[in-house]
Order: C-alpha cells, then structure tokens, then sequence
C-alpha cells in the first residue's frame, strides 16, 4: 500500500532559493504547490512548472489555495529585502515580511496545516565576540529588514506555543549560488569577471559563512521531514562550517575562472567579528551538513553563469 506524499506550499517558490528548495522536494517525493505576487517573473522555476502549480496572488488571498490545493506543510520564504532601506522601503517591507505571512500563519492553522517553516536571517543576531554563532544568540537586529524578520518570527513562535502549529525557523547565513539576485556580491563579482571590469568594493568587510544554495535546500527536505514530529517551536542555523572574507571570494573566483579581478577597496574599517554558523543542531535535529565547501561552490556558480554569458 502507497503512503501519500505529503504535499508543501512554497512562498517565494520562484525564486533563487525558492525554485531549488522545490525541486528538491520533488525528488524526495513530496508535491509542490507554489504561492508567487502577482507579475512575479518565473524563469527560475520554468522548467519545474509541469510538475508544480504556481498561484500567483496577494498573500491575503491564499487561504483558499491552502483549502483547495490540501496542504500539509509551508516554507515561506517569500521575502522583500534591502539591506538598507529607502522611506519608500517601509511599507512593502512590513506588508511583505511581517504581514503577508501573519496572514498565511492564520489561514493555514484554520486549514489545518500541520507545519509550518519560516526563514529567518543571522542579521538578527548580535555576534558574539569569538567562537561561532549559536541558536541561543542575543536578538539585535542589523537594520529594518532583520526587525521584520524577527517581528514575524515572534508571532510564529506564539503559534506554536499555543499548540496551533507545528514550526520551525530555519536561520540562513549567507545564500550564493547560480540566479542569485544580480545585486548581491558574489553576482556582481562574476559579472565584472565575465566583462574584465574593474570592481569597487566597500572594503574588505568581515568574514560571512557562505552557503551554496544547493546545500540550504537540502536543509529545507530535511527540515520538512522533520517539522510534523516536533513539539515546539525550533530555529535552526543553517551555513556554512567556515567564513570567509571577500578577499578570499575573488581568489577563489580568479582561480577557477583564470581571470583576474581589478579590485579596489577603501581603507579598511575597524574590524567586525567573523560570522561563522554553529550548526550542532542542524546535524542533531536536521541531519544535516554542508557538503559544497566555497572553492567547488564558486566553480559551479561562475560556469553556470559564464555558460548563460551573464548573472542575471
């Protein structure tokens, strides 16, 4: 006798991390239905789209998709992020990033969801001044869109104190990988790499755990394997063993691409500690460990763009 799969709503399901949590659910045997905004462009998720179902709609209107599409289980991880933000910024952050999910949150415990796993950010955390970041860390957000994170977090968290929901917040590092959104660093490196460009940098920063997005997802299956037997609310850390500078980013980058890098920074700042993830408790609860180390994940991350001819 077959045991029916489960099946996950994904919020933000297009997107760079989003599409490939998807497809990694997919072949673990679970059914995926995604929850987009409207107008969202979904070339990540294009070749996954005979296998899933995209809504795109407002997140207010989604409680008749989890009635509708049966749901067993969320991942949000739609969010609307600026690490610093403009006036104009406000409104979209709040509605998208504490909102839009509160209202998912309220739909899916009277759909009788079962679980329910948010994505949290280590921008949350204060750093302690040696050794690696834990669960347990000290809750001072970096800027607006860390607050936003934390304030729905809050919410989630009385959720499942209730008995309500089962969850989970999953505490990503930092995300890279192929269709990284164009902005952020590592894209911005490889594209001055693919056109020979000079780069301008704002200094050589703190060492960050770097995570390949292949490893996050399959945090994510873990995760959803793991989120209907817990009971109580978890955040789990999810990067990388080591951290690394930007420096050593475009060394890596320079030598599996041949190329060099013109790079200039300004003097350099005082010092913040290194980020690095403590992730004890992502291998004693998930299961969990990376497996791309930064050399073979920047490898696979510049070919991929180098073969489509830019970072999009």
């Amino acid at each position: 006798m077959s045991v029916k799969s489960e099946t996950v709503l994904i919020t933000g399901a297009a997107g760079f991390i989003g599409c490939r949590v998807a497809a990694r659910l997919l072949e673990a045997g679970f059914r995926v239905v995604g929850l987009e905004r409207p107008g969202c462009d979904l070339f990540r998720v294009k070749r996954l789209l005979p296998r899933i179902k995209i809504y795109r709609l407002p997140g207010e209107k989604a409680a008749s998709v989890l009635r509708k599409e049966k749901i067993d289980g969320v991942i949000h991880l739609a969010t609307y992020y600026r690490k610093r933000h403009a006036p104009a910024d406000v409104g979209p952050m709040m509605r998208t990033n504490v909102e839009m999910p509160a209202l998912l949150l309220e739909a899916a415990v009277a759909a009788g969801v079962k679980w329910f796993i948010n994505t949290g950010t280590f921008f949350e955390c204060e750093l302690p001044r040696r050794g690696p970041l834990k669960e347990t860390a000290p809750i001072a957000p970096w800027n607006l869109y860390a607050s936003t994170k934390t304030a729905f977090d809050g919410i989630l968290k009385t959720y499942a104190a209730s008995g309500a929901m089962k969850a989970m917040t999953i505490r990503l590092f930092s995300p890279y990988g192929p269709d990284d959104n164009p902005d952020k660093v590592i894209p911005y490196l490889v594209n001055s790499l693919l056109k020979g460009s000079p780069v301008k940098l704002s200094g050589p920063g703190q060492k960050l755990s770097f995570i390949y997005v292949d490893d996050i997802a399959a945090a994510y299956v873990r995760a959803a394997k793991t989120a209907g037997r817990l009971r109580r609310h978890e955040t789990v850390n999810v990067g990388a063993a080591r951290s690394h500078d930007v420096r050593e980013v475009i060394a890596a980058l320079e030598a599996v691409s041949g190329a060099k890098l013109d790079a200039s920074y300004p003097p350099a700042a005082r010092p913040a500690p290194p980020v690095v993830a403590d992730l004890r408790k992502a291998r004693s609860l998930l299961g969990w460990r990376p497996r791309w180390d930064i050399r073979k994940g920047l490898k696979s991350t510049f070919e991929h763009y180098r073969a489509r001819g830019k970072a999009r």
